[in-house]
């Protein structure tokens, strides 16, 4: 474990300390914010839904249950593993964003699993295509952003993207296996329920999101940050 924390710290100082033209910079500032607002392509998919047709219809269809699996996941694992984000131990940690409002816990990065739940999803339920692509071209340069913005390391996104990838994979094999071959009144029992468990999974997902801001959760974990955001 030595040796891979060694390896992927290495490897975040090779991304967030190689050149910073200010207009990569200012990319990757937008990138990693619009890695939140992907939750608006994910609660938008029910708006969609209708005049979607084909595998994109059912793409549409599982994207909401696997964006809330995932993102509870990810805030479970953040939870267990307690890994601090880079700035918080590293010394010389070149910061695009303030730390204000970023929790003491990056494994797994939330915007990489965001991201990735909805390009893994595309995969398998529309297949390769031109919009497959695109969003899987997205979620990387997302994820590769948080690195280079210096708030996680390149495992915490890794993880990340597989804890998305999982999340659709599972949402895909229920609905194959078990929701498809339900009645029609079968199947709107189950609409009920699994809508009341993503209702009450979200609710806790928040609550936990919105936790102190980094400083006073790094005072808490006996952490401090040890880096300034860069000007």
């Amino acid at each position: 474990m030595a040796s891979l924390s060694a390896f992927d710290t290495t490897l975040f100082r090779l991304v967030n300390a190689g050149p910073h033209p200010l207009w990569l910079d200012m990319a990757a500032v937008w990138l990693t914010r619009a890695g939140a607002a992907w939750w608006l392509l994910i609660f938008g998919a029910p708006f969609v839904w209708r005049r979607a047709s084909g595998r994109w219809r059912l793409f549409c269809a599982l994207l909401i249950p696997s964006a809330v699996l995932s993102r509870a996941a990810a805030l479970f694992l953040k939870a267990l593993l307690a890994r601090p984000r880079p700035f918080l131990t590293l010394d010389h940690v070149r910061l695009l964003l303030p730390v204000d409002g970023l929790g003491a816990h990056g494994l797994p990065s939330s915007h990489a699993a965001n991201t990735a739940v909805v390009a893994a999803l595309a995969w398998l339920c529309a297949g390769p295509s031109a919009g497959t692509w695109l969003l899987t071209a997205l979620a990387i340069v997302v994820s590769a952003s948080r690195v280079y913005a210096g708030v996680h390391y390149p495992g915490d996104v890794l993880l990340g993207a597989a804890v998305g990838a999982g999340s659709a994979a599972i949402v895909r094999i229920v609905h194959d296996r078990w929701y498809a071959r339900k009645t029609d009144v079968g199947r709107r029992r189950w609409r009920v329920i699994f809508a009341a468990l993503l209702a009450a999974v979200w609710i806790g997902a928040t609550i936990v999101e919105h936790r102190p801001p980094t400083p006073v959760a790094a005072t808490a974990a006996g952490l401090s940050p040890r880096s300034a955001p860069a000007r």
